[in-house]
């Protein structure tokens, strides 16, 4: 994009906190995200489309996009933006009440842009010091989406809240919060579908209106996660990580790794990968 952006980069599939400013009239294309992103407006106001969606958040207001989609927005006015990207898996960490989320059918029309109040607006003018400051690496870039999501339960009513999160938690929360919550225990797309007591195909269709992509896609992407965090903390032993994750043998194993990360365990925990 054109405008002038002060960006802490990180991994990808990491969180990550962001600052742009745009001129009056001009229009700006972020590339495809692969987690949600926040954006906050705190200064000025914009049209922003993302798939068939479009809003107008001036200042003081934030939405929600949901992930695989490239946003477009256009300054009304000249104006700053900070934006956070993050996986949706946190929305489900904790203790958030998801049950406080009502049916999108019960609320006509959802607006997706949501405004803030002065605690949440004071939150985002110290994210704006903390991005100049380049402090951000990973661990405290999930700290401060984590109190975000906090501060907005704490601050929002019911009917904002379920607007605001339509993007990322969809029609069906309890079905998300189940995979969540179970994805990690079974081995196979057809066990998950038996506990959430589905025919294979039918929470095959199920999954994809959810999620937006296959379950074994998504699963593998969920346990290549799981096995780089793991490979990264340098707690375990790599022969113990590759019986944990059920690899055949370690050469499986390391042919895993170098497909999905580009490195095998070793070179990964010789910090080989950026």
């Amino acid at each position: 994009m054109n405008a002038r952006t002060n960006n802490h980069h990180l991994p990808p599939l990491q969180y990550t906190w962001s600052f742009h400013s745009g001129s009056s009239g001009k229009t700006y294309t972020e590339h495809k995200i692969q987690g949600e992103a926040i954006v906050f407006v705190s200064k000025g106001a914009i049209r922003i489309t993302w798939a068939e969606t479009e809003e107008y958040i001036h200042a003081s207001e934030l939405c929600i996009i949901p992930s695989e989609n490239k946003y477009t927005w256009t300054c009304i006015e000249d104006s700053i933006l900070i934006c956070s990207q993050f996986n949706y898996d946190l929305f489900y960490e904790g203790s958030h009440p998801t049950d406080r989320l009502a049916p999108l059918s019960e609320i006509a029309p959802p607006s997706k842009a949501l405004i803030c109040k002065k605690t949440v607006v004071s939150f985002f003018s110290l994210m704006e010091e903390y991005i100049h400051s380049k402090i951000m690496d990973n661990k405290l870039s999930k700290l401060k989406v984590q109190e975000l999501i906090h501060l907005l339960f704490k601050t929002c009513s019911d009917e904002e809240l379920t607007c605001l999160f339509s993007p990322v938690t969809g029609k069906d929360l309890q079905f998300k919060k189940f995979i969540i919550n179970n994805y990690s225990g079974v081995k196979s797309v057809k066990e998950l579908a038996e506990l959430a007591n589905y025919s294979t195909s039918g929470f095959i269709k199920k999954f994809q209106q959810n999620f937006n992509e296959s379950p074994y896609r998504w699963m593998q992407n969920q346990k290549s996660k799981m096995i780089l965090a793991d490979i990264k903390s340098k707690s375990i032993p790599l022969k113990e990580i590759a019986m944990k994750y059920d690899f055949y043998s370690y050469p499986h194993f390391c042919k895993f790794c170098k497909t999905h990360f580009g490195y095998t365990p070793s070179e990964i925990i010789n910090n080989k990968m950026i």
